[in-house]
This record gives structure tokens, C-alpha cells and sequence, in this order.
């Protein structure tokens, strides 16, 4: 099974945390923008709003 890119956030405040769904802790703005978040999608038709 192909594994999808990771998405990664733009024009985020670098040194802001932001909480994401799913995350234990807050992530930086600077981490969400080079790092991104990994969507974990499985079967056909699903999708997530982000």
C-alpha cells in the first residue's frame, strides 16, 4: 500500500504551538510548515478535514 505525503501547513506563526487532532502535545508552527502531519487514510473514499 502506497503511503501518502505528509501534508505540510503554510503561513503558520513559527513560534506558536497549534494542537492537533490525534497529537499528544502542541506542535510548532515551524515543525507543522517543514515537517508536516501525516494523514492516515486506509480504504477507498475515506478522507479527514483538516
Amino acid at each position: 500500500m502506497n503511503e501518502l505525503p505528509r501534508l505540510r501547513l503554510r503561513e503558520l506563526q513559527e513560534e506558536s504551538l497549534y494542537q492537533v487532532d490525534g497529537m499528544e502535545r502542541p506542535i510548532s508552527g515551524q515543525a507543522l510548515m517543514c515537517v508536516g502531519i501525516k494523514l492516515l487514510l486506509k480504504g477507498d473514499f475515506q478522507s479527514k478535514v483538516v
